[in-house]
């Protein structure tokens, strides 16, 4: 059995390391066996959770306003984690909004549910946070859902 494949990235928590976070997701998610658009819909996902990580930033960070992103492939699954120290007593309430409630932002919770087979919101009592995304690979079973827009 060959092991799980896996990336470990840290990165300043500022819009200035979005692009090349998602770049690092978009290649990972191809080399995983995602073809372009289903990599793309991932790196979307991904994308988004960092972006809440930035502007949910959490001041007296002990990591000196960093995030992580953990990334691996193994049981069909492609599984990226996010951890980044934030308000931890909002995560309880983390849901997308009314999609009738028409203004810019705050669909990022959307997209990730939308887009991922699974999504996950953990708060540790320091003030640690990590954001679980999974995608089903390809031939891993039975095919993804597409889920209600």
């Amino acid at each position: 059995m060959t092991p799980p494949n896996s990336l470990v990235l840290e990165a300043p928590r500022d819009a200035q390391s979005l692009a090349t976070l998602r770049a690092a997701v978009a290649a990972f998610a191809r080399g995983a066996g995602l073809a372009e658009e289903a990599a793309g819909e991932v790196t979307l996902a991904v994308g988004e959770a960092c972006a809440n990580a930035v502007e949910h930033a959490r001041s007296g960070d002990p990591a000196g306003g960093r995030l992580k992103l953990r990334l691996a492939t193994g049981e069909g699954e492609l599984r990226v984690t996010v951890e980044h120290y934030c308000r931890t007593g909002d995560i309880p309430r983390i849901r997308g909004r009314d999609l009738g409630d028409v203004r810019p932002g705050g669909l990022g919770v959307h997209c990730m549910e939308k887009l991922m087979d699974r999504l996950e919101f953990e708060a540790e009592p320091d003030g640690w946070a990590a954001v679980r995304l999974v995608r089903r690979l390809p031939g891993a079973g039975r095919p993804r859902e597409e889920k209600p827009a």
